[in-house]
């Protein structure tokens, strides 16, 4: 009921209401627990990001990312983590995904993916350092994330061999360096409800799932991101298992609970009361509360943190350096990652696309394309590792190509057999006109 005149009392205490946040403590019912900060501690600027001009990360403690209320820094943990985050347009949600993302490749080891579901240049920096950078707004492109996380699972697998191989729990800073396929992830899928809302998005959350059971102790960290939080746009399956939530401005109490948890509103730990950046009647902008965030995981208690923000935009560009940097360490310590390398010829020797399918394929009559992809990449990583539904279906002849039925792709082993059969026809057709034709 308090938090439901919180406006009266902020106004009683000479404060704003975004400054005001009384709680109930866990342990303490009926106990008023009332956080007052100082007059406009929320509104100043904040200092620069401390690793914008010089400095190194390490995955296995964290990156800087905020402040909190009483201006302490606060690190976002990666390893073992993974964060769900949300706001609306101009809220600033997308300022701590850069920061995060710009802290991971500070640490040489880290590789880093991004599967963005809008058409938009915020991640278009890290197109240098990025193992994976796909955006797109094409419901038909969807396949290409679900491949993409179809084989980080099988990717899991095999790192679960290799540490019980070496006797670890989990994954160590050591053991990463030494082994190129053991190195930490950190993925961020932006504009999630587009994926979770579509016709595969049930795959998607199950595969999500299991990555996220998995993950934790590999060196797997993923990054979730929508403006318009629900049970539907990021599922309950998903929601459960984040570790670290932050909601920057919000509507309404559902979406605030859709982020942060089940009863957190009512509780006091709300984003409704942040405002997003907004236009003044005269065109000037009015920032509001953009990059304030109410979070749980982030810090010992649930509460608000302001991010860290890097310039880009207007001429300024703050974030290609630190990529530089990020770049330049991997040289240095030839740990080279990226694109270029992703997208390399790849190794002899040299492998039969179709061969391989009914390799993968024995036993099935059709399989899903995202399957298939995934039992490819298993077979040979160098090869298929970087695979997505779109190359698959160019390398395919006509006659072997994917094809919906059942609302998904499919591939069928006889259309495979039959392109084999042609394949052979034409090659038994070329040999023969080679040695001529016969004498009359």
């Amino acid at each position: 009921m308090l938090n439901r005149r919180k406006d009266v009392l902020a106004h009683n205490l000479l404060r704003l209401p975004v400054e005001v946040w009384p709680t109930e403590p866990r342990n303490h019912p009926g106990v008023l627990d009332l956080w007052v900060a100082d007059q406009g501690s929320l509104t100043r600027p904040i200092p620069p990001w401390p690793l914008l001009t010089d400095g190194t990360t390490d995955y296995f403690t964290g990156v800087p990312i905020a402040l909190d209320t009483r201006a302490n820094l606060v690190t976002g943990r990666l390893f073992a983590t993974n964060w769900g985050v949300a706001g609306m347009m101009g809220s600033g949600k997308s300022a701590l995904i850069i920061t995060t993302l710009a802290g991971a490749i500070l640490d040489p080891l880290v590789e880093i993916d991004i599967y963005c579901m809008a058409h938009n240049a915020d991640y278009d920096p890290f197109r240098p350092i990025a193992r994976t950078l796909h955006v797109s707004d094409d419901p038909d492109d969807l396949p290409t994330v679900l491949h993409g996380l179809t084989t980080l699972l099988s990717e899991l697998s095999q790192r679960g061999r290799k540490l019980s191989s070496a006797g670890e729990p989990k994954l160590t800073r050591t053991l990463a360096a030494a082994d190129p396929a053991m190195r930490p992830r950190v993925v961020v899928i932006d504009e999630c409800q587009e994926l979770f809302l579509s016709d595969i998005g049930e795959q998607a959350a199950e595969l999500v799932t299991k990555i996220v059971a998995k993950g934790r102790k590999y060196g797997v960290t993923l990054l979730f991101a929508t403006p318009v939080p629900s049970a539907d746009s990021l599922p309950r399956a998903v929601a459960k298992v984040l570790s670290n939530r932050a909601c920057f401005a919000i509507g309404d109490h559902q979406g605030n609970d859709a982020i942060l948890g089940t009863g957190k509103h009512t509780a006091g730990i709300t984003a409704t009361s942040l405002r997003p950046a907004t236009t003044n009647p005269d065109g000037s902008l009015d920032p509001g509360d953009t990059g304030t965030a109410m979070t749980s995981g982030f810090t010992t208690h649930d509460g608000l943190i302001r991010c860290f923000h890097i310039p880009r935009g207007d001429g300024v560009d703050q974030l290609t350096p630190i990529i530089d940097r990020a770049l330049a360490l991997r040289r240095d310590t030839g740990l080279d990652t990226g694109l270029d390398t992703s997208t390399a010829t790849p190794p002899a020797p040299r492998r039969d696309l179709l061969d391989d399918l009914l390799h993968v394929m024995a036993g099935h009559t059709r399989m899903r394309t995202q399957e298939a992809l995934a039992l490819l990449a298993a077979l040979d990583r160098a090869h298929y590792g970087t695979w997505t539904f779109e190359r698959l279906t160019d390398e395919l002849p006509d006659a072997a190509k994917p094809y919906k039925t059942g609302g998904t792709k499919q591939v069928s082993t006889d259309r495979i057999h039959e392109a084999l059969t042609d394949r052979q026809t034409v090659t038994d057709s070329d040999e023969h006109g080679e040695r001529g034709a016969p004498l009359s």
